[in-house]
């Protein structure tokens, strides 16, 4: 039983009188300074004043923050004694921690900034120590703010406004209900990038980045100087072939049609490995956990068993994987065929399975898409692998606060990340241009390459150069290199031809020229629309046409011309949740898992229904006996 000190004190118990602390002679001009004065005033002793309902022209009334009873028109005397004890601390009380006017400001420059609230929150109490505010109130003041810049918008018909008004490149697709179910988008600057860079683009997924579950399909293309660079984002309700095709037409609308991509890189290896070890069938951490609760003597032998077989599959996915790479890396077509029966040899007999596999997924028809031996015949410029876009995806979701974003927020992380990308890819032009290579400052082979391709060429071709200067000049050793059709630069058998050891700048792939995004123009850009033959065909029709078949004209254009002002437009709808599920219980699991564990399960008592059925059903058998 609690005793009377455990008790909270009653209400009509009264504390001490404050009107002291108020009493000056200072003067204001306006109610506003008045207010101003009390609130910051009172906040010096732990007290939260608001302004009372009594307020009239000629007097103001603060009364307490927990005041609710209506005072009496009648009494003059000012009372300040308050039926609760004064606050220890002023946090959580949301007058005192609301926000000021410059603190709303900061708040808006911040959360622009792609700062997030937490952060936001301590930059505001470093500048201001008696800051009172709380990180919900952080939260409110940014949906204020959303609400603000949407201006009653939808937030599609938002992020359409925004494309349309930065310039964007970008295109939908909705189902039959009015959802958006694919979303194509793309920065201006990363389309005259990807103009300038056409040859080679890499394709992979990210997930978790928005509150729908839709994957994002991310196009990347790299630059003379390696930088990876987004041509386009692509928001895909699915992953079948039909939204592959419908992402991939989009793309291709970007670039010119004597200037289309050669080469596309996708990641497939990591679907094999997971294969390979579902054969091998890998120890499972529930064969540990049964070991722990063995006796001493038999738990040891089982824990040799255990760490043997477990140190054996990994040294055999280790084999497995080194005899693929060595496939993979194939330079000649008879040093593939040699690597294929050896792989078949060591693994065909004990795990069938997986030759079968890969005489159907990789080695039949798709082995020139993966085997360096017939990927060298490509220009690809070294791009043989998804790891570039791993950086890529970082970048994006270092900007993103969770996967509980709309498009419209999404959208605002894109444009943050495309300008870094910029700023980013044009500084290493500007390097190139402007400054020798560090370790090659005056060789004698780059007098005519120096300021005039990118330093990761002239890391290369010195690269090639040291390997010629190991050979023998008169050496009549077959040239295997694919240097020149996959990079489009002289490999260490053809420098030796080169007189004076100067190497032309002719010979240098113009990809490696290539040090600003300033592409060839086309010659349909400087033509008005009106002289192409779909605005000629539209100026004609538009003659021809009476007063309300303009009318109608306007209308089916207005979505292009205002696209913000669609119609029956919405969001996409949550789907199934894409990527690798979650290891960790959220905090709502944790607390049901707990309760779950402290509730017993009540037995039947004479107060249960059931038990009190059981009970009587027993007590009339016994009568009956």
């Amino acid at each position: 039983m609690e005793t009377m000190e455990d008790q909270p004190p009653p209400v009509d118990v009264i504390h001490e009188d404050t009107k002291d602390h108020f009493q000056t002679d200072l003067t204001w001009k306006t109610k506003e300074e008045v207010v101003k004065w009390v609130e910051e005033h009172a906040w010096k002793f732990n007290c939260v004043l608001v302004k009372g309902r009594q307020s009239k022209k000629e007097r103001v009334e603060m009364v307490c923050e927990r005041g609710g009873k209506k005072v009496s028109k009648k009494k003059k005397d000012m009372d300040c004694r308050h039926n609760h004890p004064r606050p220890k601390d002023l946090h959580g009380h949301y007058r005192a921690g609301r926000l000021k006017a410059h603190e709303y400001a900061e708040v808006d420059k911040m959360t622009r900034a792609r700062m997030a609230p937490s952060k936001i929150l301590s930059k505001l109490k470093a500048d201001d120590k008696n800051n009172k505010t709380t990180l919900q109130q952080i939260y409110n003041a940014r949906s204020t703010l959303r609400r603000k810049d949407l201006q009653g918008r939808l937030v599609m018909q938002q992020l359409l406004w925004l494309a349309r008004k930065k310039n964007y490149a970008c295109q939908k697709k909705l189902d039959e209900f009015g959802h958006v179910t694919h979303f194509f988008i793309a920065h201006p600057e990363c389309v005259k990038l990807a103009l300038c860079f056409p040859q080679v683009l890499i394709l992979d997924f990210t997930y978790k980045t928005n509150k729908y579950e839709i994957p994002l399909m991310n196009v990347v293309g790299h630059t003379s100087t390696k930088s990876p660079f987004t041509v386009v984002f692509c928001f895909l309700h699915d992953e079948l072939k039909e939204s592959y095709v419908w992402a991939l037409e989009q793309v291709k609308l970007i670039f010119r049609e004597d200037a289309l991509p050669k080469v596309m890189v996708t990641d497939q290896e990591a679907a094999l490995m997971k294969k390979f070890q579902g054969i091998i069938q890998p120890l499972k951490l529930k064969e540990l956990e049964k070991i722990v609760t063995l006796r001493d003597g038999e738990r040891e032998v089982k824990k040799k068993e255990f760490r043997k077989a477990y140190e054996d599959n990994e040294r055999m996915c280790a084999c497995f994987h080194n005899d693929w790479e060595a496939l993979t890396w194939s330079i000649t077509e008879e040093v593939y065929e040699e690597n294929v029966a050896k792989l078949i040899a060591n693994w065909g007999v004990k795990y069938p399975e997986i030759i079968i596999y890969l005489r159907k997924q990789f080695l039949g028809t798709n082995a020139h898409r993966f085997v360096s031996a017939f990927k060298n015949h490509h220009k690809h410029f070294d791009n043989q692998a998804t790891s570039m876009i791993e950086s890529v995806h970082y970048r994006l979701n270092r900007n993103l606060f969770g996967c509980v974003d709309t498009f419209f927020t999404v959208f605002d992380a894109m444009e943050d990340y495309f300008m870094r990308d910029v700023i980013r890819i044009g500084t290493l032009f500007e390097k190139s241009l402007m400054m020798k290579h560090d370790e090659f400052p005056d060789d004698k082979w780059l007098q005519v390459l120096t300021h005039r391709v990118s330093h990761l060429c002239i890391e290369l071709i010195m690269k090639e150069v040291e390997l010629m200067e190991k050979m023998d000049a008169n050496s009549q050793e077959e040239c295997v290199c694919k240097m020149r059709e996959s990079m489009g630069l002289p490999c260490r058998h053809e420098l030796l031809r080169y007189k004076d050891c100067l190497i032309p700048f002719e010979d240098i792939d113009p990809h490696w020229k290539q040090l600003s995004n300033d592409h060839m123009p086309d010659e349909d850009d400087d033509v008005e629309i009106w002289d192409t033959p779909y605005g000629k065909r539209l100026a004609e029709m538009y003659r021809g046409m009476l007063r309300p078949q303009k009318q109608i004209l306007w209308d089916n254009m207005m979505p292009i011309l205002y696209p913000n002002t669609q119609q029956g437009i919405f969001e996409p709808e949550k789907g199934p949740q894409k990527g690798r599920p979650p290891t960790k219980e959220n905090r709502k699991e944790q607390r049901e898992r707990a309760y779950g564990l402290t509730i017993k399960k009540p037995t039947p008592t004479t107060r249960d229904p059931c038990g009190s059925s059981t009970m009587m059903q027993s007590t009339k058998k016994r009568k009956r006996q």
